[in-house]
This record gives C-alpha cells, sequence and structure tokens, in this order.
C-alpha cells in the first residue's frame, strides 16, 4: 500500500482524497512521482501513474489532470476531457478523480457538501497571486449553484514561511504576508490562501491548512530542495 496523508476535514465524506508521499520504501531510488520530471522517463512515469490508480481502486484513465502551468485557468471536466494547459480543475462527476501535482506549491482541494462538486487547484506563488482560488470558486457557484458556506477546503503540504525563500520584489506582490529575517526575505503562501479562502467566503472552520513543510520534510517531494532529482507528489480527490 502507498504512503498517502488524508486530510481530517474530508473525515466520513463520501469522497476519496489525500496526498501521496514519496513512498522511497517501494522506490528508493526515486520515490513516488506523478509527473514526468527529470528523474523519470516517460515508461517509468506510467508504471507510477498504473501503480497509483491501481491503489486507488479506479482505472487510470478516470483520472484527470492538467498541464500545470501557474496559470489563473480553471477547467470544469468529465470522464472525456483530455489533458490542457490549466491549474485547476472542477467536476460533479462520481468516481473521477482530480489530480494536481506538486514539489512545495501548494494544492487546494475543495468540497461542495450540497451539490456534490469538488476541485482540485494548483496554487503556486504565481496561482495564489492571480487568485486562483476565488476563480475556482466563483466557476462552482457560476456552472453548478455553490454555496461558499458548503464549501469544505484543504490545504496540501507545501513550502513554509520558514524556509521559502523569495525576493525583495516580494513586498510587492504580497506585502501582508512577507517576513523579514536579516536582509533575507520569507513568502507565507499557505496564510494567503487562506486569507483567500475565507474572503472567497468559505466558513474558517470548513478550512484545513496542512503544517507540513515539502522544504524541511523529506518525506515529501520538493523542487527547492531537490531541484531536477525531485519527482512530485499528487494531490487528489474524488466524489464516491
Amino acid at each position: 500500500m502507498l504512503d498517502i496523508l488524508r486530510p481530517q476535514i474530508f473525515d466520513r465524506m463520501k469522497l476519496q482524497s489525500g496526498v501521496t508521499q514519496k513512498n522511497q520504501r517501494i522506490f528508493p531510488k526515486t520515490g513516488l512521482s506523478l509527473s514526468p520530471a527529470k528523474i523519470l522517463d516517460d515508461a517509468q512515469y506510467n508504471m507510477h501513474l498504473q501503480i497509483f490508480a491501481h491503489s486507488r481502486g479506479i482505472a487510470s484513465h478516470r483520472i484527470k489532470y492538467n498541464q500545470q502551468v501557474h496559470s489563473d485557468i480553471v477547467r470544469i471536466v468529465d470522464g472525456h476531457s483530455n489533458t490542457e494547459e490549466a491549474d485547476a480543475l472542477i467536476t460533479n462527476e462520481k468516481q473521477l478523480m482530480l489530480l494536481v501535482k506538486i514539489a512545495d506549491c501548494a494544492a487546494i482541494l475543495l468540497y461542495d457538501r450540497k451539490r456534490q462538486v469538488i476541485a482540485a487547484i494548483h496554487s503556486g506563488w504565481r496561482g495564489t497571486k492571480a487568485n486562483i482560488v476565488e476563480k475556482s470558486i466563483n466557476l462552482m457557484k457560476q456552472n453548478f449553484g455553490t454555496d461558499s458556506k458548503s464549501i469544505m477546503a484543504y490545504v496540501s503540504p507545501s513550502a513554509s514561511v520558514k524556509h521559502y525563500q523569495v525576493g525583495e520584489e516580494f513586498l510587492t506582490f504580497f506585502p501582508n504576508v512577507i517576513i523579514k529575517r536579516g536582509n533575507k526575505y520569507y513568502f507565507d503562501n499557505k496564510k494567503l490562501i487562506t486569507e483567500q479562502l475565507l474572503s472567497a467566503g468559505v466558513s474558517k472552520s470548513h478550512i484545513e491548512v496542512s503544517d507540513i513543510c515539502t522544504i524541511a520534510d523529506n518525506d515529501y517531494h520538493s523542487y527547492r530542495r531537490d531541484g531536477d532529482c525531485s519527482g512530485r507528489m499528487g494531490a487528489f480527490i474524488m466524489l464516491k
């Protein structure tokens, strides 16, 4: 069985959800990687994807993911949808898994309990700057009648403010979530995403934010720590 971190906020709900860990006991050289990063060729990547799909009890073609480009593009998908450039997916189709791939960026998983709609969002600093979270929620409202108060939200393991060093120009982008230590600047992506969820109308009690830092915790992939030797975790959500 694969090692998977499961969001507590979705307990006892009709969902499959979680974040894959590196699983180096199974893949000692590379860890499980759900993206064709430089550590895997296409055949190895497809094998990893098949192993992951089998562990979830679904066929790999029932996993939908984007070609992530650090954008604010949000797509509504069904079982016939192809992979396209985007950074968020929404569906109300059961047994269709939404997957985003991360290695320091945050994944946000959303579940509208009333309308039975889910979303999976990839939000690095560019996605957060563009407020892809709010755009995803607005699309859920427009297409499915979602009420923000019915949304449960999970923010995945990602780079923490303690280790997420950025340039001074980030003070212009994110003046309220930059911490200065000495002559260095650090970005609190999780804090800003949480603020965006609250601003979009999600209740504070409906938000779970992982305190795991991918840079500091070797059980998770980190591009900032490992560079081109980093794989990718998968953050996923599926209606049962």
